[in-house]
């Protein structure tokens, strides 16, 4: 069975139209009919988007085989190329996250230097939130939000020998992203300390003069620490996906028995 019959069968299978599915996959219901009638092939971003939509596997949908084999019925099949965009999509949405915090907290900087400026200190404040609003509506609209959201709330089944490829993987960055998460704890965690002195009257505002310097400092921490987050998320999500889809289950069945009471 070719690409083509196979989409075709999975569409039918699914109760789609082509207009259904093509709006699913942000392209032309003529894309589509050619896809269906062998005219071609999609893109590898919206094949791994068909791959997501139909619960199969990339083996399936290149191959000739007509049987879908037993992964699709066990779990969610994840690909090399699927697992490798996981990973990018985590890292380039936590590092625009990163930079919207930063921004946000470096927007305290002017506050600090520029108190007798107002017309100074309002430009500045206003061109931080500005800049960290773009990068916050970056982060939230990164390419391979349908992956992640599949990835996190499902069971995954990888290639043999796939998954202990990545989980050596993050072992050998394991304990760089540690030292860094450590950095990152202590950068941040000086902006606390210090309003929590200066609240208490303990430095009697000895420590004022260096605000911007503990601001921006701190600044820097919140993106150490938000990427490093975000690096053990992405890896985590693959490596104890079983963990992930059972606490996802007992959270929906704990929802479901909730309801059940409201409507008893």
């Amino acid at each position: 069975m070719e690409f083509g019959e196979k989409l075709f069968q999975l569409r039918k299978e699914k109760g789609l139209s082509q207009e259904a599915l093509a709006e699913q996959l942000k392209t032309s219901r003529q894309a589509v009919s050619k896809w269906e009638n062998g005219q071609g092939y999609p893109e590898m971003e919206k094949l791994l988007c068909i791959g997501s939509i139909f619960n199969v596997s990339m083996d399936y949908l290149l191959k000739k085989e007509s049987e879908r084999g037993p992964e699709e019925e066990q779990g969610y099949y994840v690909s090399r190329e699927l697992a490798e965009a996981h990973l990018t999509y985590v890292h380039s949405m936590g590092h625009s996250l990163a930079v919207s915090l930063s921004l946000f907290l470096l927007g305290l900087v002017p506050y600090f230097l520029f108190k007798g400026s107002p017309e100074i200190l309002a430009v500045m404040i206003a061109g931080f939130a500005a800049a960290g609003v773009i990068f916050f509506i970056k982060a939230m609209t990164t390419k391979g939000a349908e992956n992640y959201e599949i990835i996190s709330s499902r069971e995954l089944i990888f290639d043999p020998g796939f998954k202990t490829e990545i989980t050596d993987r993050f072992e050998s960055v394991r304990t760089r992203l540690v030292s860094f998460l450590m950095l990152g704890v202590v950068l941040a965690g000086m902006g606390f300390v210090t309003l929590l002195l200066e609240e208490n009257d303990v430095t009697n505002g000895a420590l004022s003069a260096y605000y911007p310097v503990i601001t921006t400092l701190s600044a820097a921490g919140v993106f150490i620490l938000t990427r490093v987050i975000a690096a053990f998320t992405a890896y985590d999500l693959l490596i104890h996906s079983e963990k992930h889809s059972q606490k996802r289950k007992e959270k929906s069945e704990k929802k479901l028995r909730k309801k059940w009471k409201e409507w008893i």
